[in-house]
């Protein structure tokens, strides 16, 4: 995928979140020299009701965060993206000296003096705070995928409104679940296509492919694709795109 930066919703302790992660940094992490988890954790000034960031103050929090995310210190220290719950929104960095990004970091705090924050950090030489937290989880991914294939689509004028057949693959471990889910998403009128994938991971190489018209409309391709996910996992099966 294309993706650099993605923003996802999901929960922090009940709370609503909205997370933007670096997604090109999954390739490559852990660093070894990166090995302690720092992040700036600061009050917002007027939340809304669910304890997120206004349009308003989200502007300032986007300076903030350009004037964070620029600052390398020569490849010590790596901005990998922020989560706003609760009031607060945490800058998440991974370092090489806690004590040395801290003084650089804060340096470029000079300019927002309206926020207070504070420091926190542990080690994490796995970037376990990265790919537990920030990154999005299987069901998070898809829809940000649904919206990179919708936004590239567009580019090349397609109208989203306007119904296609739309084709989508699922492997299983085995025959017979591959079969129970043929078997339901046919009730919900999709054309299957049962194959045996010699490409997939041998675990889960029976393949199945179906196809149903249907638009590119966000709310009704994430629908799909988050149903089809759902069904997949409950017969076993590992949702493929």
């Amino acid at each position: 995928m294309s993706i650099e930066w993605c923003d996802h919703a999901c929960l922090v302790n009940e709370r609503p979140a909205a997370v933007r992660v670096d997604f090109r940094r999954h390739e490559h992490a852990p660093h070894d020299e990166l090995a302690f988890a720092l992040w700036l954790r600061l009050r917002l000034n007027a939340p809304d009701a669910a304890g997120l960031a206004t349009p308003a103050e989200m502007e300032r929090l986007a300076a903030l965060e350009r004037a964070l995310a620029t600052i390398e210190d020569g490849g010590a220290i790596a901005y990998v993206g922020r989560c706003t719950t609760a009031g607060q929104c945490d800058f998440c960095f991974y370092v090489a000296d806690v004590e040395r990004a801290g003084e650089v970091l804060r340096a470029a705090l000079a300019g927002f003096a309206e926020y207070t924050y504070q420091w926190l950090h542990h080690a994490d030489p796995e970037w376990a705070h990265y790919f537990e937290f920030l990154f999005p989880d299987p069901r998070a991914l898809q829809v940000i995928v649904n919206r990179e294939l919708a936004a590239e689509l567009a580019l090349r004028g397609d109208r989203a409104e306007i119904a296609r057949p739309g084709a989508h693959w699922i492997h299983f471990e085995r025959e017979l679940e591959r079969d129970a889910f043929a078997v339901a998403v046919r009730s919900r009128g999709f054309a299957c296509e049962l194959t045996r994938d010699v490409e997939a991971d041998e675990d889960f190489s029976f393949a199945l492919r179906i196809e149903r018209a249907t638009t590119l409309v966000a709310a009704t391709l994430d629908g799909e694709v988050l149903e089809l996910f759902d069904l997949a996992a409950a017969h076993g099966g590992d949702y493929d795109g």
